[in-house]
């Protein structure tokens, strides 16, 4: 086997692998799959950067997703903060009145 097409299997077996991990519907996995071995090398590649851009983006979403919850489970911490501060305050002021 030469070495390019030992570099195509090795691309077709990493296609594989990003395929088992992608989003993608069950059913255009297994039509991808079932016709890896039917693709040019250059449609391989073409594949396998289009399921890596995916695979990244996904990564950011989640990243992105992840720190808007951070964000907002801080700041309703904070507002909690703020209300029972609040709270304190205007009982305290109270308590002083009926003194």
């Amino acid at each position: 086997m030469d070495e390019t097409s030992q570099n195509l299997l090795d691309l077709a077996e990493k296609i594989g692998v990003m395929l088992a991990e992608s989003s993608l519907s069950d059913d255009i996995k297994e039509h991808i799959a079932t016709n890896l071995d039917k693709l040019s090398g250059e449609m391989l590649v073409t594949l396998f950067e289009g399921l890596k851009a995916d695979d990244e983006e996904m990564k950011r979403v989640a990243f992105d997703t992840e720190l808007y919850l951070k964000v907002q489970e801080d700041a309703w911490k904070k507002v909690e903060a703020d209300q029972k501060s609040a709270a304190d305050i205007v009982g305290n002021a109270w308590v002083e009145k009926l003194k």
